[in-house]
Order: structure tokens, then C-alpha cells, then sequence
């Protein structure tokens, strides 16, 4: 029996009747008590107090009756949730609690023939009763949904007299999540903040980004176009509300001016609000005007950024003391985030009424250095401002196990007994991958106290006999993620590379044996279908792992011996085989599964898949190249048993479409492209519609996009070229693409192909044909993976191809001619764009 159910029976199972003080709520299987809420309850109230009765019919099987305050009857025990009136002397009012816990803390009183759980807020009432039947009933909530709930049952339920004023650790415990109906339920009852309270959680809102809000060019861009950015030469208004590729002119004191009086309006209307947001935009994309240079202060890059914190944190100092001579208790939020991460140099301290959040990776702590830099960047902060908090970063979407509990828990303490109190991170949960490191994180935020190995031993209890299997398959896991040499910065985010490279095959292997044998221990009921649930969830992570440490063997694989060809042969059919399932996999984990974050349904990293799969082809066009040519030698020629191998390697759908193309074999339709070539200038023809596509581009039907306006320039080069007149070329950009689209016909098989000129290799570059999908609405489609296929060989002209089948679902291919982390003086060319139907 597990330790925490066992404590639960102690507490609340005894038998025979009450001694003085005690509640008796359920006594041999009867209900002895009602639950009362007040008549007119919050439904956050109702919908706790509706959970209380649920549970313990659950534990008992009993059904306490659920009234309001005037039907409720005194002479009887009762469970008093939310402000309802309580006998005199019990002393349940939580008004004691006071400050930034008041939002969240709770009082459970019981005495004089009634339990009271309360708080000074609906979610503070909601909290007592999760946290009640969590700390004094034993119940868990693991996961999201039925199937990993835990009720420990017992015919007779009573409550001990008792007066606890409970308030939690972090006062703010944010996740950025889909919060769909099921994980919201699991949520609240594990006492995060789930966005119920809106801005008046205490430091929410200084948890976003806000700059593009505050000042929307439909209000401001005709009447004050200065306090937008200038960028060479010219002030650059944002032509949508809701974009952020901007930061404001922050030099400009009319800026300040209107956001003083923007948000003390807005904190007039709504007393309610802690804090008002006050972060950046998402980028690092600043204003040239001589008035914002003027407030820098020159400093070596951090993380290879520019930073600007002086110039922002004056501005930030500039509004909190307008907003705090109207508004004293309130607070504004800021970031210290991308270019304005370091404290400001010339601010000797941030306005009493100012938050700053620091954006840290706490999965990076396996590397003590990285730890120590962020540890120090804290303790900066908060001797410059008075309120300082952590937004991480647990989930990053990440698409294999990112799995780090330990690394989690000493994080939370340390930063905890720092004084930092006010926490968010960006989940978005792929529980198969991640369900116990949440549980834990859960668990912490409210009281940092609990011992986060006893934690994990409960939700492994979960599985029953199967509970030592699966704590070895996530140990794989975390061992694997903890033997990593060096922590980076935002690892994993954007790179299939960074989320799989640190697996092994061996490893691989061994998670997958514990969770088989897992699968074997584990026969009957709820533990069988919990070891289910996370077999289908981590189906997918598994494939993805299976392939790419297969398709690091065999990429750039050469042949010598029959022993070696039989072996890549082996693996070649394996890797087929993971690309073949890729998508079914993808729809069975993901799709088909109710228990994920939606997040993942609509696509999530989609630049990950597309890695996968690019890496996976291109290994294959390798393994399939050198056994061919193997099979010319004298020696593959006597191989009788190998050539059958390769012919049914050839006869799969992807591998004999990528074959046929390498070899020159497909019959293809006409070019649907525009001006594959690039011989017409932009000037006869704009390119497709798109979010921030920019049509009036330098060619001809096609579009650009870039990351970063200031950075890139698209030019034709008529210097170098393959064929024609020009080709199609950036220099210089963070991120940037040409870009058009073509109709698709479900179902139909197309080739699109490109030649691509790219500058020497380095880490943190890439050139790329990439191949991504609309609806019929012109929107970005989802329902399939991105492909792409990326340049190999740089410094020579090198084809690109990504054959592929058009999804069910989108209507138009988006055909992106792509580069990132390209030097400033490099270049990047393309020409000779195709894409067409393959003939059946």
C-alpha cells in the first residue's frame, strides 16, 4: 500500500463513533453530513464543492447531500465550502491571510459539528477543498482524466479538530498549456493557477508579452506614428494588431506618456488586477532613432544577443512611477528577456512597483556552469528590483522524453529559498514523455517542502505491479537527459538534432524493454490501462528515436564487405519501416489520443517532424546509394539474398518516389511554379498572401518573409546562377525564405525540387527546400508533417528534392526556399525550381 494512503486511513478511518471535536462525514458507508455552499456560489466554488461529493461517494460510496446555505440544516455535520456562515469561535475566516498569498491561501477549520474550507477567493476556496482531499484524504490526481485518479476507499470518513491556515510556496504557479476541459480540471484540483483569476493572480500578467497590445496601430499608427520604431531611416508601423516583429520608440516621451494613461485606465476600470502586463514584444528588433540609441550602454553580447536594458528599463522606471502616483498597490510586469535579459547598468534600482521575470531553462542545470549563470542573473536582478520571478520552460514541445524531475525539484527549492515567489512555465504536456515530472512540479509549487523522491514513488505506486518497470523506463530517460556536457540556451526548441542526438540506440532499447515487460506485469484494471495509456503516448517518441539513431548509422554509410551490406540492408528496411509509420504513429499517439494538449494536435514543433523526416530520407538515399553501387561489385553480384532486399525497398511508395526521382526515373507533369527560374524581376507579378509575406518581392510569384526585417536583403543574382539569367538570392538573416504556393489534388503524387547554392556549414545554419501545406481558407494546415530537405553540401550547386503525396485536408502546397543563421556577408542561392505531378 503506498505510504500516502496509508497516513490517509490513519487520519481519517477509525472506527466507532466521534470523539469530541471530531466530524464524523460518512460513518459504515451512510452520509452523516451535508456540503453546503452559498446560495449564490461562484462556479468555481460549486464546481470544487460538486468534486467533494463525487469523491467521497467514490471513497465510500456513500452521497453526502449538496444544499445551499438557507436549506442547510445546523443540527446536522456539515461541510461549509466558501463564505457561508460559520459557528462562532471556529475562527475559519481567511482573512488572516493577507498580502500576495491572500489570493491562493486557504483556512480548513473544523470544530463544532462543521468542517470549513475557505478562502478570500473563489480559487482560494477551491484550492482548500483539492488541497483537503489531496493532503487529508489521500486522493492524487497523477494525470488529466479518470485513469489516473486515485481515491483510496474506506467505509467511514472523519475529520479530526483542527484550525490550518494554508497558504502555497510560489504565490503565482502559472503553465502555458491548452488548458482543454480535462487538463483544466486536473490542474485546479493540483492548485495551479489555471488562468480562472485572469490579472488579478498575483503577477500573472507580467508573464506575456504586451508592447503590441498597449499600443495597437489601429489606434495609434495614423495619430502617432513616432512612438513605432525606426528602421533605416524610417519609422515602420505595424501594419496588424497582432504583430510582434516590433519594439516601440521607447526615446519618445510621448510613448510613455500614452502608456501611463492607457494603463491607469484600464487599472481604474478593473480594481481587481495585481499587475498590469508590461514585456516586450518576441523579438529583439529595436528602434535606430539617436533618442533610444542615446539611452544604450555599450556591452559584449550575452548569449549572442545585443542587449538594450538600459534604454527599456528607463523606460519601464518611466511608467511604473506614473502608474504607481495613481495606482500605489498595483504592479507592472516586465520580462528580462532576449536583449533586455541583463540588468540595466546605469538604473541603480527598478521602481518599488515594478516585476521583473527572468526567462530561464531550467532543464539546461545538468551543466553546474549554466546553473551558476543563471543562479547569479537572479540574485542581479533582485538587487535592482523588489519583486522578482522565473518564467521556464518544462515542455519547449518537445516531441521525445525531456524528462528531468530531479533537476526540476532542486531548482524550485533553490530558487524558493532565493525569495523568488512568483513562477511560470511553458508546459504544454506530452504526459506519456513528461506525466511524472509534472506531478512533481505540481506538488512543489505548492509546498517546496515535499520530498520529490517520495513524489515520483507515488505516481510509479500508480502502476501497480508494474511500478518498478516503469520507474527504470523513466530513470532511461532522465539518466540519458542529466549525461548531456553542456547546457544552451533554449536546446531543443527549433532543432530535431538537439532533442534526439544525446539517445542512443542501446538507450532506445532500453526504455523500450522496461516498457514491455511494464506491459507483462501489469494484466488487469486500472494498472494495466495506465501502463496503456503511456505505451500509446510514448508510441510515437519511440519511432521517432528508432529512426533517428538508425539514420545516424546509415547517413554517409559505405560499403566494403557482404557482412557490412547485409547489416545496412537490415537497417535500411528498419528506417523504411519508421518512415513509413510516421504518420499513422503520429495520428495514434497524438491525433486519436483525448489526453494531449491540444497544442500537439495543432501541430506543435512542426519544424521537428520535418527534420525527422529530412534526416530519415536523406539516410535513406545514402543506404540506397551505396548498396547499389555494392550490388555492381563482383562480390554483391554473387549476393542472391540481397537483391530481393533492395527490390522491396524500391517497391515502398516514399522509398521508390525518392529512388525514381534520385535516378531520373518519374514522369512529371508541367512546372507549377512561377518563374521557377527566377528570371522575371517582382515588378510583373506579386507573390501569394501570407502572414507578414512581403508579395512586392525581388522576383517575379514569389514572396519573402524574414525574421527580422532589419537583417537580410533578397536580391536576383545575375552573377551566379545555374541556368538562365539570375538566380534567386539572400544575404545575411536570422531567419528568411522565398516563398509561393502551388494547388494541390488529394492524393496525387508530386516532386518538388530545387537547386541550392549555400556558404560554408557551421552550427546554427541551415539552407533548405521546404514543403509545408494550406487549407482551402489560405490558412496554415496542420493535419500532416512539414518535409523539407536540407543542403548537404555547401559551397557547390546541390539538388534538393521532397517527393511527396498531398494530404487530405490542404489545399495548396507552400514551397519555401529557406535559410537561418546566415553571416551577414553570406549568401544563399537558389534556381531551377520544380515542382510538378508524378505521373501515375
Amino acid at each position: 500500500m503506498p505510504r500516502w494512503v496509508m497516513v490517509a486511513l490513519m487520519l481519517v478511518a477509525a472506527g466507532g463513533r466521534g470523539a469530541a471535536g471530531e466530524l464524523v462525514l460518512v460513518e459504515q458507508g451512510q452520509a452523516r453530513a451535508q456540503v453546503v455552499v452559498p446560495a449564490e456560489a461562484p462556479s468555481a466554488v460549486r464546481a470544487a464543492a460538486e468534486e467533494f461529493v463525487r469523491v467521497l461517494q467514490q471513497m465510500t460510496g456513500a452521497s453526502l447531500p449538496l444544499v445551499t446555505e438557507p436549506e442547510s440544516d445546523p443540527a446536522r455535520p456539515r461541510v461549509l465550502i466558501g463564505a457561508c456562515q460559520a459557528p462562532e469561535g471556529l475562527d475559519a475566516d481567511p482573512a488572516v491571510i493577507q498580502g500576495d498569498a491572500a489570493y491562493a491561501g486557504y483556512v480548513v477549520a473544523c470544530g463544532r459539528n462543521v468542517l470549513a474550507l475557505r478562502g478570500n477567493t473563489a480559487v482560494g476556496t477551491a484550492n482548500a477543498v483539492y488541497g483537503f482531499l489531496q493532503d487529508q484524504l489521500g486522493v492524487r490526481w497523477f494525470l488529466p482524466g479518470e485513469l489516473f485518479t486515485v481515491v483510496p476507499r474506506r467505509r467511514t470518513v472523519r475529520v479530526p479538530e483542527m484550525r490550518q491556515v494554508v497558504t502555497p510556496s510560489f504565490v503565482c504557479r502559472l503553465g502555458s498549456a491548452s488548458w482543454d476541459p480535462l487538463m483544466r480540471a486536473w490542474g485546479e484540483r493540483n492548485r495551479w493557477d489555471t488562468g480562472e483569476g485572469g490579472w488579478a493572480i498575483p503577477y500573472a500578467a507580467g508573464f506575456r508579452h504586451w508592447m503590441y497590445a498597449l499600443f495597437p496601430p489601429s489606434q495609434y499608427g495614423q495619430s502617432h506614428p513616432d512612438i513605432y520604431p525606426l528602421h533605416n531611416g524610417k519609422r515602420v508601423v505595424p501594419t496588424s494588431d497582432t504583430d510582434q516583429s516590433w519594439q516601440p520608440c521607447v526615446g519618445n516621451p510621448e510613448t510613455a506618456r500614452l502608456a501611463i494613461t492607457a494603463i491607469n485606465a484600464y487599472l481604474d476600470a478593473h480594481p481587481e488586477v495585481h499587475t498590469y502586463p508590461f514585456s516586450i514584444n518576441d523579438n529583439n528588433n529595436w528602434c535606430e532613432c539617436d533618442q533610444c540609441r542615446a539611452l544604450d550602454v555599450e556591452r559584449p553580447l550575452y548569449r549572442g544577443r545585443r542587449i538594450y536594458s538600459d534604454r527599456w528599463f528607463t523606460f519601464v522606471n518611466t511608467v511604473a512611477r506614473g502608474v504607481r502616483a495613481k495606482h500605489p498597490d498595483k504592479r507592472i510586469g516586465c520580462f528580462a528577456y532576449w536583449g533586455v535579459e541583463l540588468p540595466p547598468l546605469q538604473i541603480e534600482r527598478m521602481e518599488p512597483n515594478v516585476f521583473i521575470n527572468l526567462t530561464q531553462d531550467t532543464s539546461q542545470y545538468f551543466d553546474p556552469v549554466y546553473r551558476k549563470v543563471d543562479y547569479d542573473l537572479i540574485r542581479a536582478w533582485q538587487a535592482k528590483c523588489d519583486h522578482v520571478g522565473k518564467y521556464d520552460y518544462y515542455g519547449l514541445g518537445a516531441l521525445v522524453p525531456r524528462f528531468f524531475p530531479r533537476l526540476l525539484a532542486q531548482d524550485l527549492k533553490a530558487i524558493h529559498r532565493m525569495g523568488v515567489r512568483a513562477f511560470h512555465s511553458e508546459l504544454y504536456p506530452y504526459w506519456a514523455n513528461m506525466g511524472p515530472m509534472l506531478y512533481v512540479a505540481s506538488r512543489l509549487l505548492w509546498d517546496v517542502r515535499l520530498n520529490p523522491d517520495r513524489l515520483l514513488a507515488e505516481f510509479y505506486a500508480a502502476f501497480g505491479p508494474a511500478a518498478e518497470e516503469m520507474r527504470a523506463f523513466y530513470r532511461v530517460h532522465e539518466e540519458a537527459w542529466r549525461r548531456q556536457p553542456r547546457g544552451q540556451w533554449f536546446a531543443g526548441l527549433g532543432s530535431a538534432a538537439e532533442q534526439m542526438d544525446l539517445y542512443t540506440p542501446q538507450v532506445v532499447a532500453r526504455a523500450a524493454a522496461h516498457l514491455r515487460r511494464a506491459e507483462a506485469l501489469a494484466t488487469h484494471g486500472k494498472a494495466r490501462d495506465r501502463v496503456r495509456f503511456i505505451a500509446r503516448g510514448y508510441a510515437y517518441p519511440d519511432l521517432l528515436l528508432r529512426g533517428w539513431t538508425t539514420a545516424r548509422r546509415l547517413t554517409g554509410v559505405k560499403i566494403n564487405t557482404t557482412a557490412g551490406a547485409r547489416t545496412a540492408a537490415r537497417e535500411t528496411v528498419r528506417l523504411q519501416a519508421c518512415l513509413a509509420d510516421e504518420e499513422q504513429t503520429w495520428r495514434q499517439s497524438i491525433g486519436a489520443e483525448p489526453v494531449v494538449d491540444q497544442w500537439y494536435r495543432d501541430g506543435g514543433r512542426p519544424a521537428i517532424r520535418s527534420q525527422w523526416q529530412a534526416a530519415v530520407r536523406a539516410a535513406l538515399t545514402d543506404a540506397m546509394r551505396a548498396l547499389s553501387t555494392w550490388m555492381e561489385t563482383p562480390a554483391g553480384q554473387k549476393d542472391a539474398a540481397l537483391r530481393p532486399q533492395l527490390d522491396r525497398l524500391r517497391a515502398d511508395p516514399q522509398v521508390g518516389l525518392l529512388w525514381g526521382a534520385l535516378q531520373g526515373e518519374l514522369r512529371l507533369g508541367p512546372n507549377l511554379l512561377p518563374n521557377p527560374g527566377f528570371e522575371d524581376a517582382g515588378a510583373n507579378s506579386l507573390g501569394p498572401a501570407g502572414p507578414d509575406w512581403q508579395r512586392a518581392a525581388v522576383a517575379a510569384g514569389w514572396s519573402t518573409w524574414q525574421l527580422d526585417p532589419a537583417k537580410g536583403v533578397f536580391y536576383l543574382d545575375e552573377a551566379v546562377k545555374r541556368s538562365g539569367k539570375a538566380s534567386g538570392a539572400f544575404r545575411g538573416g536570422d531567419d528568411l525564405c522565398y516563398i509561393t504556393t502551388v494547388p494541390l489534388e488529394t492524393g496525387k503524387r508530386y516532386l518538388a525540387e530545387a537547386w541550392a547554392y549555400a556558404p560554408a556549414a557551421r552550427e546554427g545554419t541551415a539552407v533548405a527546400l521546404e514543403v509545408r501545406w494550406n487549407d482551402d481558407q489560405g490558412r496554415w494546415f496542420h493535419g500532416a508533417a512539414d518535409l523539407r530537405a536540407d543542403v548537404r553540401q555547401p559551397g557547390t550547386w546541390e539538388r534538393l528534392l521532397v517527393p511527396f503525396t498531398a494530404p487530405h485536408g490542404a489545399a495548396r502546397a507552400v514551397i519555401l526556399l529557406s535559410g537561418s543563421g546566415i553571416q551577414a556577408e553570406e549568401v544563399v542561392r537558389f534556381d531551377d525550381v520544380f515542382v510538378g505531378v508524378v505521373a501515375e
